[in-house]
């Protein structure tokens, strides 16, 4: 399933690409494979949008696709468990890659903005934390920092949980309150972003912080 969140060409884009119309320029840019089961994804940017969707699929169903994390999760819930989501079109060129002070290596810049946006929050299946290469960066856990610090913003979430029988309860650890009512995470979650209308009777709103 294609889905697209479409950012509108300005006039100056528009004129541009009537005089350059070997540019398609609605087919490039910045995606996410999303797993519908639970709030998990993968981000990778594409010249060619249509095609590269077609070329994962493939690789995804011989079990040969790169990314180890991703090919376990869709080897575990199946093809039908993810969406291929359009998340920002770009020209070609701007998927070339260039310097970043911040990361100080060279980047692919639209792709490293929406791993950036995600990386903390430990839901990507992406390994590598670099746009376009993972040469010189070393893989492995995150740091007690950085566990830390996604800890503390979970924490910070605030959800309006409704019970089986109607009562209603406000609580901050989603993650404890699943492990005490023997509920899965990922499909609260779903119920959250309004994907899933109850996980055993229980039902979850997150509340503004």
């Amino acid at each position: 399933m294609i889905q697209s969140h479409l950012m509108p060409l300005n006039e100056s884009k528009r004129n541009k690409l009537m005089q350059t119309p070997t540019i398609i320029y609605n087919n490039t840019g910045i995606y996410k494979i999303a797993n519908k089961l639970n709030p998990n994804l993968y981000v990778g940017s594409a010249v060619d949008l249509k095609d590269h969707w077609t070329t994962y699929k493939r690789e995804l169903n011989q079990n040969i696709f790169h990314n180890i994390h991703l090919q376990r999760a869709w080897n575990k819930y199946g093809p039908d468990a993810f969406e291929y989501i359009h998340l920002e079109y770009t020209d070609p060129e701007q998927l070339d890659r260039v310097w970043s002070e911040k990361h100080q290596c060279m980047v692919i810049l639209p792709e490293q903005n929406w791993i950036d946006k995600y990386w903390d929050s430990g839901l990507l299946y992406n390994s590598c934390p670099i746009a376009g290469s993972c040469k010189g960066i070393k893989r492995g856990p995150r740091s007690e920092e950085t566990k830390k610090k996604i800890g503390d913003s979970n924490s910070k979430i605030t959800w309006q949980i409704t019970y089986p029988s109607g009562e209603i309860k406000i609580i901050q650890n989603m993650a404890q309150f699943c492990r005490d009512n023997n509920l899965n995470k990922g499909h609260m979650w779903s119920i959250s972003q309004g994907k899933q209308k109850h996980h055993k009777g229980f039902k979850c709103t997150k509340l503004p912080s």
